[in-house]
C-alpha cells in the first residue's frame, strides 16, 4: 500500500500540493471564525471545544445537518482538549469545505464556542 501511494504521488506531483492548499484554506477559514484548530498542517483538522460534552454537542448538530464529524475526548485526548475531528480529502470539493465551515459556524455559535 505504501509502494502504491508513493507510486501515485510520483505519478500526480499536483495531488499533495492541492491537498495541502485545501487544508490550508479551510484551517483559515475556521481560524478567521474564532476556532482554535491547533497548530499543524496534516489534513486531519481539530476543532477544540471547552468541555466533552460541548463536542458531543457540537457533533450532533453538525451530523443533523449533513456534516459527519467525530467528537474526539478523554482519554484518546487530554481532558483539557476535546476536539472535533474533520478530515479533508481530494474529494471535497472547495464549495464542500465552504459548506462545512458554514456547519461547523452554525453550530459553534449555538454551543457558544465562537461569538
Amino acid at each position: 500500500a505504501a509502494r502504491a501511494a508513493i507510486e501515485v504521488i510520483d505519478a500526480a506531483p499536483e495531488l499533495p500540493r492541492e491537498l495541502r492548499a485545501r487544508t490550508t484554506r479551510y484551517r483559515e477559514r475556521l481560524r478567521a471564525l474564532g476556532f482554535d484548530t491547533l497548530t499543524g498542517e496534516t489534513p486531519v483538522v481539530p476543532v477544540i471545544c471547552r468541555s466533552a460534552e460541548q463536542a458531543g454537542a457540537m457533533a450532533r448538530m453538525c451530523q443533523q445537518d449533513g456534516l459527519f464529524v467525530q467528537p474526539i475526548v478523554y482519554p484518546a485526548v487530554p481532558r483539557t482538549l476535546p476536539r472535533l475531528r474533520t478530515i479533508v480529502n481530494l474529494s471535497h470539493s472547495e464549495a464542500d469545505l465552504d459548506t462545512a465551515v458554514t456547519t461547523l459556524e452554525k453550530a459553534g455559535r449555538a454551543c457558544g464556542l465562537i461569538t
